[in-house]
């Protein structure tokens, strides 16, 4: 931070509010409502531009509601969204899991913005209950912020876009050249195998494996601790899921080996199930 630059509480060069929650159980609060209405889950895009359930006149008259302007920034208080910002661009309300920080002349949206998004560590950190946290509007208008000339605000914000435009491009990149690796794989295992079945000679599988283990058919017991025991579920898309198994007593073990002993190496095809 720059010197010279002043710095506020939220609370001291902005206004701040929280919406609220139409009863539930009246239908005229939302039946053919036209009044946008936002939950803290839709707070995390940076441009908040639409809105899937909306409330009426009467559901907002008859709650703690109220209609926020375009470019509040908004910030989730409750839950997992705790700490998350975006800007609305465009009139809406909110439930009260929402805090709205209002437009004025001291500060740009968009910088502001960023800055609780870099400070959202801070923000959760304060937030209170284990399950459910909850950072609290008088935290929020609490918050230090820095109010740079508003010149300067612009130009940081135009800085960050840059920065964040760059970063979406290589991300972008990265995903594409990691699904063309993928179809360049598919398409050279589909050659090789349609090209080689005309040349490889064929046996049935059971010729062609040292072992075929078809499991147990009846469950055993389990344990808490043990020999690991696998199941289906934990054979997924061409590996292993560890972690996640039971376990069986030295006993079972070894009347489950006793004639069909997995080894290292060995492949494990699911038979039944829905993994």
């Amino acid at each position: 931070m720059k010197a010279g630059w002043e710095v506020k509480a939220l609370g001291e060069f902005a206004k701040t509010g929280s919406g609220g929650t139409p009863t539930k159980g009246k239908s005229e609060f939302y039946h053919g409502g036209t009044i946008p209405w936002l939950m803290s889950g839709e707070v995390a895009n940076s441009n908040i531009v639409k809105a899937t359930k909306f409330i009426t006149e009467q559901g907002l008259a008859g709650s703690s509601a109220k209609i926020f302007p375009e470019n509040s920034v908004l910030i989730a208080m409750y839950g997992a969204t705790a700490g998350q910002v975006g800007i609305l661009r465009f009139e809406a309300s909110t439930n009260q899991a929402v805090c709205a920080v209002l437009p004025c002349e001291h500060h740009v949206p968009e910088f502001l913005y960023y800055y609780l998004l870099g400070t959202k560590s801070v923000l959760v950190s304060q937030a209170v209950g284990n399950a459910q946290p909850n950072i609290s509007q008088a935290k929020i208008k609490a918050l230090q912020i820095p109010l740079p000339p508003l010149d300067e605000q612009k130009r940081i914000v135009a800085v960050l876009d840059a920065a964040f435009e760059g970063l979406s491009r290589a991300r972008t990149h990265v995903e594409t050249n990691l699904q063309n690796a993928r179809e360049l794989f598919q398409s050279e295992a589909e050659h090789m195998f349609s090209s080689g079945l005309k040349r490889w000679p064929k046996l049935e599988l059971v010729d062609a494996t040292d072992i075929i283990t078809c499991g147990v058919a009846k469950r055993p017991d389990y344990h808490a601790t043990g020999v690991p025991f696998l199941s289906a579920k934990n054979v997924k898309k061409g590996h292993i899921v560890w972690g996640d198994y039971k376990f069986v007593s030295q006993a079972d073990h070894e009347i489950l080996t006793k004639y069909n002993k997995p080894r290292r190496g060995d492949v494990l095809y699911t038979r039944v199930g829905n993994f």
